[in-house]
Protein backbone atom coordinates (compact mmCIF):
# COMPACT_ATOMS: atom_id res chain seq x y z
CA UNK A 1 0.00 0.00 0.00
CA UNK A 2 1.27 3.62 -0.99
CA UNK A 3 0.64 4.79 2.37
CA UNK A 4 2.92 2.50 4.14
CA UNK A 5 5.50 3.68 1.63
CA UNK A 6 5.43 6.91 2.44
CA UNK A 7 5.52 6.12 6.10
CA UNK A 8 8.60 4.50 5.65
CA UNK A 9 10.16 6.22 3.38
CA UNK A 10 9.51 9.62 4.70
CA UNK A 11 10.22 8.03 8.07
CA UNK A 12 7.40 9.06 10.00
CA UNK A 13 4.32 7.15 11.73
CA UNK A 14 1.56 5.89 9.62
CA UNK A 15 -0.33 8.10 8.52
CA UNK A 16 -4.21 8.65 10.19
CA UNK A 17 -6.50 8.07 8.03
CA UNK A 18 -10.22 9.76 8.67
CA UNK A 19 -13.11 10.87 7.04
CA UNK A 20 -12.65 14.75 6.43
CA UNK A 21 -14.90 17.07 8.40
CA UNK A 22 -16.43 18.74 5.59
CA UNK A 23 -18.21 17.52 2.57
CA UNK A 24 -17.63 15.77 0.81
CA UNK A 25 -16.67 13.67 3.85
CA UNK A 26 -14.26 11.19 1.84
CA UNK A 27 -11.15 9.52 3.31
CA UNK A 28 -7.85 11.70 3.88
CA UNK A 29 -4.74 11.04 5.64
CA UNK A 30 -2.52 13.40 7.40
CA UNK A 31 0.83 13.88 9.35
CA UNK A 32 1.87 16.50 11.42
CA UNK A 33 5.85 17.30 12.30
CA UNK A 34 7.48 20.89 13.12
CA UNK A 35 5.02 22.92 12.46
CA UNK A 36 4.08 21.06 8.76
CA UNK A 37 1.39 18.85 7.67
CA UNK A 38 1.04 16.39 5.29
CA UNK A 39 -2.06 15.80 3.59
CA UNK A 40 -2.76 12.42 1.45
CA UNK A 41 -6.10 12.92 -0.86
CA UNK A 42 -7.60 10.98 -3.82
CA UNK A 43 -7.59 12.65 -6.41
CA UNK A 44 -10.10 12.30 -9.67
CA UNK A 45 -8.89 14.85 -12.30
CA UNK A 46 -5.33 13.90 -13.10
CA UNK A 47 -5.21 10.81 -15.23
CA UNK A 48 -2.97 7.57 -14.01
CA UNK A 49 -2.24 9.36 -10.34
CA UNK A 50 -4.71 8.24 -7.93
CA UNK A 51 -3.12 10.21 -5.05
CA UNK A 52 -2.09 13.54 -3.94
CA UNK A 53 0.29 14.19 -1.33
CA UNK A 54 0.32 18.04 -0.12
CA UNK A 55 2.68 19.41 2.13
CA UNK A 56 1.94 22.82 3.86
CA UNK A 57 2.13 25.28 7.29
CA UNK A 58 -0.04 27.91 8.07
CA UNK A 59 2.87 30.06 9.78
CA UNK A 60 3.96 31.86 6.35
CA UNK A 61 2.01 34.96 6.07
CA UNK A 62 4.76 37.13 6.93
CA UNK A 63 7.43 34.87 5.24
CA UNK A 64 4.76 35.29 1.88
CA UNK A 65 4.62 38.91 2.06
CA UNK A 66 8.35 39.05 2.01
CA UNK A 67 9.50 36.79 -0.56
CA UNK A 68 11.03 34.35 2.18
CA UNK A 69 8.93 31.07 1.38
CA UNK A 70 9.95 29.09 -1.60
CA UNK A 71 7.58 26.21 -3.53
CA UNK A 72 9.33 23.16 -2.22
CA UNK A 73 6.79 20.59 -4.98
CA UNK A 74 9.88 19.57 -7.16
CA UNK A 75 11.94 18.73 -3.67
CA UNK A 76 9.26 16.56 -2.58
CA UNK A 77 8.08 15.10 -5.53
CA UNK A 78 11.76 14.08 -6.23
CA UNK A 79 12.37 12.54 -3.03
CA UNK A 80 9.14 10.82 -2.64
CA UNK A 81 9.95 9.07 -5.99
CA UNK A 82 12.66 8.35 -5.06
CA UNK A 83 12.95 7.05 -1.28
CA UNK A 84 9.32 5.76 -1.75
CA UNK A 85 9.41 4.45 -5.06
CA UNK A 86 6.58 6.05 -6.01
CA UNK A 87 6.04 7.94 -9.01
CA UNK A 88 5.54 11.19 -8.48
CA UNK A 89 3.52 14.76 -10.73
CA UNK A 90 4.95 17.90 -9.56
CA UNK A 91 1.33 19.94 -8.62
CA UNK A 92 0.90 22.45 -11.68
CA UNK A 93 3.57 21.40 -14.13
CA UNK A 94 3.84 18.15 -16.67
CA UNK A 95 7.28 16.81 -14.92
CA UNK A 96 6.82 13.72 -13.38
CA UNK A 97 9.49 11.36 -11.15
CA UNK A 98 9.30 8.13 -12.21
CA UNK A 99 12.28 5.86 -10.39
CA UNK A 100 15.28 7.72 -10.71
CA UNK A 101 14.83 10.31 -13.58
CA UNK A 102 12.31 13.34 -14.13
CA UNK A 103 10.67 13.06 -17.72
CA UNK A 104 8.07 15.69 -18.75
CA UNK A 105 4.69 14.91 -19.61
Amino acid sequence: MRRAKLSKGLVIRDFIIENREDPPHDLMGSAEALGWEIWLEKTDPIPTFKFSLTMNTEDVVKELFRGQMYDLSPWLARFVSKICNVDSLVSGTKVVFKGRKPEAV
